[in-house]
């Protein structure tokens, strides 16, 4: 498995989301505003 709680908190949530797929930032972050819609 990934490491959990070694990076930032709010950023691995999403990193399970997007970060599967491309932990590149603008990718990650349009999934964070689709969850937070």
């Amino acid at each position: 498995m990934r490491k959990q709680g070694h990076t930032d908190t709010p950023h691995s949530a999403t990193n399970i989301v997007a970060g599967h797929v491309m932990p590149d930032g603008y990718i990650y972050m349009k999934p964070l505003r689709v969850l937070q819609s």
